[in-house]
């Protein structure tokens, strides 16, 4: 079945120009092609927010529904990214694609350097050099597909996104920290307010459990999904025979993007006594 999705996929790019789009089955699923919305939470085995498995093409004008549907095959199927990820690149595109639109784009091979000019230079008054690099790297993904479909060169366009990505990151690399610094009196107010709603019999379940994993993640690091998806039976101590000293830690899953590793990895974590 999926040989015969991918001879379908090729069969759809290569007749792109004719009239009527190919309908063709996605891969070994109940969903098609031409479906106004992809519902992939059948692969949904981690329980994960059921939005991220979640296409929605209505969303999309639809002189380019043709090349986002293409272009989340090639990230899910080919690329093999991961659903979260691959869902960020749809909603980056997505915006693209709605932009181009309001500037009268009909049709996708309207694409050219000035309107995506137009469109990155609008967002650079607004947007940090991380989301501007983001953005042009999605666009050349648009573009690369296009060129792959349609045989024709998009060059200027091309060389234009290329050139400005790379300026947001040598400007994010040489000015811009990797995590802003959050203030030790914030945290630690944070912490302790958190702990205070942990311990309060009067809130519901609800609240105490989310107190719980504010200070899990103010004290860990760990992000908001990994730390929502926590699982019972996870935490684990070990004794230092030499010190006597007990060492706690928690056994988690992680979203984040990892070459080869599917949609998550097992890893852990050291708990401080707060966290513990």
């Amino acid at each position: 079945d999926n040989i015969e999705f991918l001879m379908n996929a090729r069969k759809s790019r290569n007749n792109f120009n004719h009239t009527k789009n190919e309908n063709f089955r996605i891969s070994n699923s109940s969903i098609f092609f031409n479906d106004d919305i992809w519902d992939f939470n059948y692969l949904n085995v981690n329980n994960r927010n059921r939005s991220k498995y979640r296409y929605d093409f209505t969303r999309i004008p639809s002189q380019f529904a043709f090349i986002i549907k293409h272009l989340i095959l090639n990230e899910i199927f080919y690329k093999k990214n991961s659903f979260g990820s691959s869902l960020k690149v749809y909603d980056e595109v997505a915006k693209f694609l709605r932009g181009m639109d309001k500037m009268g784009i009909s049709n996708v091979l309207m694409l050219d350097k000035k309107s995506i000019e137009m469109y990155i230079n609008e967002n650079q008054k607004t947007l940090s050099s991380n989301s501007v690099e983001r953005i042009c790297v999605n666009i050349e993904k648009v573009i690369e597909l296009l060129e792959e479909i349609t045989g024709k060169k998009f060059s200027g366009a091309k060389s234009f996104v290329k050139k400005t990505a790379k300026e947001c990151r040598t400007f994010r690399d040489a000015y811009s920290a990797k995590n802003d610094y959050i203030p030790d009196a914030f945290l630690n107010q944070t912490i302790s307010l958190a702990i205070k709603d942990m311990n309060d019999e009067d809130l519901d379940l609800g609240r105490r459990i989310a107190a719980c994993l504010i200070v899990i993640i103010a004290e860990t690091g760990m992000r908001g999904e990994e730390v929502s998806l926590l699982e019972s039976g996870m935490l684990d101590t070990i004794t230092i025979e030499s010190t006597n000293k007990v060492v706690n830690y928690l056994k988690f899953k992680t979203f984040k993007t990892q070459s080869n590793t599917g949609e998550y990895k097992e890893t852990f974590c050291y708990l401080p006594p707060n966290a513990t």
